[in-house]
């Protein structure tokens, strides 16, 4: 979507059946850069001095700003079909269309097409594609015990935060000091997906489930290539690029270190400076380490953690980040979060796709796109705020 103009610009490359191809002007890329950024620091983390009506209508303000620059012109030109490929590029990369404002009290996930995200054109290119018949299976690892360096070690830390976020709350701090805390709703989530793939998926359905002290990175790295799906809920992190203290940062600064500045916990993440863990592993799996991985045979990775989508922005190669690292090591089909998610709200979108992809039998976008849906409803139901930082951060790509 950028163009190589004297002033770089957004545009799109639109292509539909019944227009055939056509280029739409969108507009600067330094205006639309900053109305991103804008809208992304109300969505991700509302502003906790406005009540929750004002927060909501905060976010719409900047919402429609950041519709009317990136969705509104094109918008005409599909309005006849009923689904949608995506590929961003630039700073859009981190905007899921689905939860931008179309009016005062709905969403374009309401009210537009399905839409099927693509991290880069190679993507399209599925080559061939019949499926053989297979056993389907599930590795589904989460709520690790981060202070425990084995099974028989002792339990977690327990935090003093009754909704704990699926990352780090500290933005910019050396990674060494983070300090990862307990998430019981992630090993709720861990417990509820397998029980609804052992009834959805019938007998001879593989289920291999990892929690607490088990839930391991050596654990991942051996059991993922295995299974046809896999489902992580655990804390995940980012680190940017210019984050350093005192003028000394923890990384190389080369431009691929983007993928050792992200990644995922497992048990024992919090003793990664204090002592070895499972011989050679400390906890941390990286995106880079997961990029060394053969798992051409997972069809579906699902990453419930804090910003699982973000990472380091690339005009020819989408996201550096875990996003990149998966698609590279050969997995299909992922599901990221693109800002800070709550744990217990984790859960509840969770649940809601499962219960749309095992029991109702929905393609994994129509599954993702009612999941949200369902959260809208309820909170509408319940009285409780619409904004999308509670529903909004999941998307899938690859589909």
């Amino acid at each position: 979507m950028l163009s190589d103009s004297e002033e770089s610009a957004y545009g799109v490359f639109a292509y539909t059946r019944s227009q055939g191809p056509r280029w739409i002007f969108l507009g600067s890329a330094p205006r639309i850069d900053h109305a991103v950024q804008a809208w992304r620091s109300e969505i991700a983390k509302p502003r906790v001095v406005l009540s929750p009506a004002e927060a909501e209508a905060e976010a719409r303000i900047r919402g429609a700003h950041l519709r009317e620059l990136i969705w509104d012109p094109m918008a005409e030109h599909v309005s006849e079909v009923s689904e949608l490929i995506v590929i961003p590029a630039g700073s859009v990369n981190l905007v899921p269309l689905s939860v931008l404002p179309t009016s005062e009290d709905s969403f374009l996930v309401e009210t537009g097409p399905l839409l099927r995200y693509a991290g880069t054109e190679r993507d399209l290119d599925v080559g061939d594609e019949s499926e053989e018949e297979s056993t389907p299976s599930l590795l589904a690892m989460g709520g690790p015990d981060f202070d425990t360096a084995g099974e028989d070690g002792p339990g977690g830390w327990v935090s003093s935060e009754p909704q704990p976020y699926r990352g780090p709350r500290i933005e910019c701090a050396r990674f060494r000091d983070i300090v990862f805390e307990e998430l019981p709703g992630a090993r709720a989530e861990i417990e509820s997906v397998q029980r609804m793939w052992e009834q959805t998926r019938g007998a001879k359905a593989e289920v291999t489930a990892r929690t607490g002290a088990a839930s391991t990175e050596a654990a991942f790295k051996n059991l993922a290539p295995e299974h046809a799906m896999v489902h992580l809920a655990t804390h995940g992190f980012y680190v940017p690029g210019d984050c350093s203290e005192g003028g000394e940062s923890p990384f190389s600064g080369t431009p691929l270190d983007a993928l050792l500045r992200c990644g995922v916990a497992f048990a024992g993440a919090n003793l990664r400076s204090t002592q070895p863990f499972d011989g050679t592993e400390d906890g941390i799996l990286t995106a880079e380490e997961i990029a060394t991985l053969n798992l051409t045979a997972v069809d579906l990775v699902v990453v419930s953690a804090c910003e699982s989508g973000v990472g380091e922005l690339s005009t020819v190669d989408g996201v550096f980040g875990l996003q990149r690292a998966f698609r590279t090591a050969g997995v299909r089909r992922l599901v990221l979060t693109m800002w800070p998610v709550r744990d217990q709200a984790a859960r509840e979108w969770m649940e809601a796709f499962y219960a749309g992809l095992l029991e109702q039998g929905l393609s994994a976008p129509l599954a993702a796109r009612e999941a949200s849906l369902a959260m809208l409803e309820s909170r509408r139901a319940g009285g409780r705020s619409t904004h999308p930082h509670f529903w909004g951060a999941f998307l899938l790509t690859g589909d």
